[in-house]
């Protein structure tokens, strides 16, 4: 639970969700935005949990292991060289919360952690509630932040790095793993 707590959590980071949850915060208020996206949040989570579940028993385990830490070392790569995106503030602005935020998480980083922690450990429940509980402590700061986004926003390439480089440090040693190198 708590290697899928901190995961999620440090994937979120700086990720759209959390440029989109602060943005409908400013415009709709922190509670509001809160309430919503922590719903379609853990709708997409339910479903991806089960979809990781489904996997773990058709491919296996030890692919499932290394595809896993391929992706987590992809992700990374992918999000350090295509940097941050705040567009998707005058998305937020025009579209409901908890539809917009369930959307944008299917296929996400997020997502795809959620589907392979539950695929390789087999702890169903301990994956759900450690990234419901990730997604509602981020979705907490992003809503709280709020209205400030813009005045921090000088930090999103910061905070982009720092999360790239996570996944890559983790999907690294997800991968030695994989291949009993560790």
């Amino acid at each position: 639970m708590v290697s899928t707590f901190i995961t999620v959590f440090l994937a979120e980071l700086g990720d759209k969700t959390q440029i989109t949850v602060a943005c409908i915060a400013a415009q709709y208020g922190a509670v509001k935005a809160f309430v919503y996206s922590v719903l379609g949040l853990a709708t997409v989570t339910v479903i991806n949990m089960f979809l990781g579940a489904g996997i773990r028993f058709i491919i296996p385990l030890n692919y499932i292991e290394i595809a896993s830490a391929i992706l987590f070392i992809a992700v990374g790569v992918f999000m350090l060289v295509k940097g941050s995106r705040e567009e998707e503030c005058g998305l937020a602005e025009n579209v409901e919360g908890s539809a917009l935020v369930a959307l944008m998480e299917f296929g996400d980083k997020t997502q795809l952690a959620v589907i392979s922690l539950a695929a390789t450990t087999g702890g169903y429940l301990e994956v759900l509630v450690g990234a419901l509980a990730a997604f509602t402590f981020s979705t907490l700061m992003a809503s709280a932040i709020g209205g400030y986004l813009k005045k921090i926003s000088g930090y999103q390439r910061l905070i982009n790095v720092v999360s790239s480089l996570a996944f890559i440090v983790i999907g690294l040693a997800l991968l030695l793993e994989a291949l009993n190198l560790i």
